[in-house]
């Protein structure tokens, strides 16, 4: 029953994000956050394979439309899955060093993420030296800044501002405007 569960799963997320692209998605993301949490062979059958299986369908249907996959929890395992699942990007957790996965998963792999969410809780200055930092850590050109993993409840909306400005103002210095 649980594969049956997990099958449907893939059909209806494939369904749902193709919905999403007829409507004007630019590119879609599909988001696990128990992804890291299966070990071994279990991580393979119900995770990696289904993950593959819906990269595939939404890149035969279509194949212009970006994939990006965020498998919370996958840490090293992570040049693997986006070897075995093809997707566009992936998106990667704060705990995982952003130099190390631009070492290590396919050059031809968008990277998205990583800035941790704890650093939203700190003063503006520091906000924008952990923003810094991820940013510095992979070339501009194949890297989609993100968070780690969501917001905290808590977070000042005020500091999401202080993120944004320091991407903004590396992406001028980096492009010389």
């Amino acid at each position: 029953w649980f594969r049956d569960l997990i099958d449907r799963l893939v059909q209806e997320s494939v369904e749902y994000l193709s919905l999403q692209i007829e409507a004007g998605a630019q590119a879609v993301q599909i988001f696990d956050s128990w992804a890291g949490e299966l070990p071994g062979r279990a991580g393979d059958v119900f995770v990696v394979d289904p993950l593959c299986r819906m990269v595939a369908a939404l890149k035969k249907r279509h194949p212009k439309v970006p994939v990006i996959l965020f498998g919370r929890g996958f840490g090293v395992r992570q040049p693997e899955l986006a070897a075995r699942t093809g997707a566009n990007a992936i998106g990667l957790e704060s705990e995982l060093p952003m130099g190390w996965a631009a070492e290590n998963v396919g050059q031809e792999t968008a990277l998205q993420g990583n800035l941790d969410p704890v650093a939203l809780q700190c003063d503006a200055r520091t906000v924008r030296a952990e923003t810094r930092a991820v940013l510095e850590a992979i070339p501009m050109g194949r890297h989609v800044f993100n968070l780690g993993h969501g917001i905290r409840q808590g977070t000042d909306p005020g500091i999401i501002t202080e993120v944004v400005t320091a991407v903004r103002d590396w992406d001028k210095g980096v492009r010389g405007e």
